[in-house]
């Protein structure tokens, strides 16, 4: 892996905060690509799969990349298409990504296509981060379609009997639960 040198990292470091290329992660100043060796693999090493997750927009919805090129809010129905594209792309990475990889995700959807995906108030303001509308249509669909795989569920683990063998612990009655002493 060959590192640019720092005068290209300061030439490509000189980008406008409303540029796309303001917000991408540090290892894109990388010259040699991310490796896909594995769809579960992060591209870099330590580097988690969802902060820099590849929207392949080829692979949207033709109204969705019209709308994109345009730089205009896709319809309801094509949106729902598009997350429906997108989720199941995430998913081929985990199988019940959690609250914060969508947002991560949307997050750079956001910040790249802000006229197209943004949430944006009545007075023309961004709500937020714009993320909110797009990050619970992305949650929802991955619980959606979580649902009947229980192995994909997130659980808290079960809490050990920390008690010494041979005492047993003592358990509230029936009458504690659920009536009058």
């Amino acid at each position: 892996m060959e590192v640019l040198s720092p005068h290209s990292i300061a030439s490509s470091s000189a980008h406008t905060l409303a540029s796309p290329q303001a917000f991408r992660p540090p290892h894109h100043l990388l010259s040699s690509p991310p490796s896909t060796s594995s769809s579960s693999q992060s591209p870099q090493p330590g580097m988690p799969w969802h902060v820099d997750f590849p929207v392949n927009w080829n692979q949207m919805p033709t109204a969705i990349q019209q709308a994109v090129e345009k730089e205009e809010r896709p319809m309801p129905d094509e949106r729902r298409a598009f997350v429906n594209t997108l989720v199941d792309k995430m998913m081929q990475h985990e199988r019940n990504p959690t609250r914060a990889m969508c947002h991560s995700i949307v997050r750079l959807i956001v910040r790249s296509h802000p006229k197209s995906f943004a949430d944006i108030s009545r007075r023309g303001e961004v709500v937020g981060d714009g993320c909110p509308s797009l990050l619970q249509q992305v949650k929802t669909r991955v619980e959606y379609k979580t649902r009947n795989n229980t192995l994909a569920r997130r659980r808290r683990s079960r809490r050990r009997n920390t008690g010494v063998a041979g005492e047993s612990r003592l358990t509230r009655g029936p009458v504690d639960q659920y009536g009058y002493v």
